[in-house]
């Protein structure tokens, strides 16, 4: 149907904010607050887990171990490829996410319920498409980072880690070809449409209960409620996805020539396969809780207060 068509209309939703953006503000807006987000622990959260996965060590211990680097433990890869792929991430997911929620309004009858799934899901597919080679280049420098941290080494400082990270980068190409930076690019395309629209489905999920619970439904949801849904129904997907995080660093990391079912083979004897594929679920779940009540809470409502007049979009 065309968008001037007077009979294409989306049924409403009291929980969903779906609305006709700007993908290109929604897109800047969502960069920005993911690098906060990077900034205020979300980085530490995702490095102790890769972390946690390389050393098989409490998390205290690994925690001590990168804070040992000062600030730079803290803020370990953000520079470069750290800081390119959170703010690459961000624009992207803000902008697919407007993008095809204004295709789904413009063009179809779905209800604004299902667009924002629809959407999250299509949105996640874009990411993974840019964060392929950036998250190899990363997960490439996380592995001399570790070397680094092991041997108690600080940080060089912002140069000296860019230094540090073309270098273990420019490596990995010579010895591979670039080929090296599509390696895994289909399973990460896939992960992020799964990992996305599943967080899409568990958020709605909370949210339709905790609006049935309220004595007047009609009214909505708070702003804080709206927040907490995001984190524990965002949260709530690792149960489903924590295998996929777990064997998207075996495919990237640099195996020695082994393959990625030698290498799973030998994790799942050492530690089981619940072990292997969902250990380490709180971390997980606290870190996808922060990031995307940043990466959608937090950016809707700025998009919201400052460039859509502080439209709720319901």
């Amino acid at each position: 149907m065309s968008s001037s068509d007077p009979t294409n209309t989306n049924k409403e939703s009291l929980t969903r904010d779906v609305k006709k953006e700007s993908a290109a503000i929604k897109g800047a807006i969502t960069g920005g607050t993911v690098i906060a987000e990077m900034l205020l622990g979300g980085l530490f959260l995702e490095n102790l887990k890769m972390q946690k996965q390389l050393l098989a060590q409490p998390y205290p211990t690994v925690a001590r171990t990168m804070l040992r680097a000062g600030l730079g433990g803290f803020w370990a890869g953000f520079w470069p490829w750290g800081a390119a792929l959170g703010l690459s991430k961000g624009i992207v997911l803000g902008a697919a996410k407007s993008f095809w929620q204004n295709a789904f309004l413009n063009y179809t009858s779905v209800s604004k319920d299902n667009i924002d799934l629809y959407s999250g899901i299509l949105a996640g597919a874009c990411q993974g498409i840019v964060m392929g080679p950036t998250l190899l280049a990363r997960t490439r420098v996380n592995e001399g980072l570790r070397i680094r941290m092991e041997a108690g080494l600080k940080s060089e400082g912002v140069m000296g880690e860019f230094v540090l990270s073309m270098g273990i980068l420019n490596d990995a190409i010579k010895r591979d070809g670039f080929k090296t930076l599509t390696i895994g690019l289909p399973t990460m395309v896939g992960k992020r449409a799964a990992d996305w629209g599943c967080r899409f489905l568990f958020m709605g999920m909370v949210k339709d209960a905790w609006l049935s619970a309220k004595a007047n439904p009609e009214e909505g949801l708070h702003g804080w409620e709206k927040l907490c849904a995001t984190f524990i129904g965002s949260g709530s997907s690792v149960l489903v996805l924590q295998p996929l995080d777990k064997i998207m660093p075996v495919i990237q990391a640099d195996r020695g020539g082994k393959s990625v079912m030698d290498v799973l083979r030998v994790q799942i004897a050492n530690k089981g396969y619940f072990g292997c594929f969902w250990g380490g679920m709180g971390i997980r779940l606290v870190h996808i809780g922060w990031h995307t009540s940043w990466a959608i809470f937090v950016a809707q409502e700025l998009y919201n207060k400052f460039y859509d007049g502080g439209s709720s979009g319901h």
